[in-house]
């Protein structure tokens, strides 16, 4: 299963994102991992979702894997986690 991996810019952070399935034409889907784990933990998931047709993507929350560790506490408040994916 190939995978894509990008680094995004969105308010100050620099969230990493494996995104699989990329010229699939079935619908898109996010996989969000809980606190403490990483994107790595939906690979099984992600291949078997990939094998049906759709697109996977998969971020690094703030402060996990990859994607950047501020050191405010603030910037880990709950909803503010996931307003970069409301748009």
């Amino acid at each position: 299963m190939a995978k894509e991996e990008r680094t995004l810019a969105i308010n100050g952070a620099e969230y990493y994102v494996a995104t699989y399935g990329g010229d699939n034409l079935g619908e898109t889907i996010l996989l969000v991992h809980g606190m403490p784990d990483t994107g790595a933990m939906w690979d099984s998931l992600a291949a078997a979702l990939v094998a049906k047709g759709h697109r996977v993507v998969v971020p690094d929350m703030l402060g996990y894997g990859k994607t950047s560790k501020p050191a405010d506490p603030k910037r880990y408040a709950g909803r503010r986690s996931f307003r970069i994916f409301s748009s």
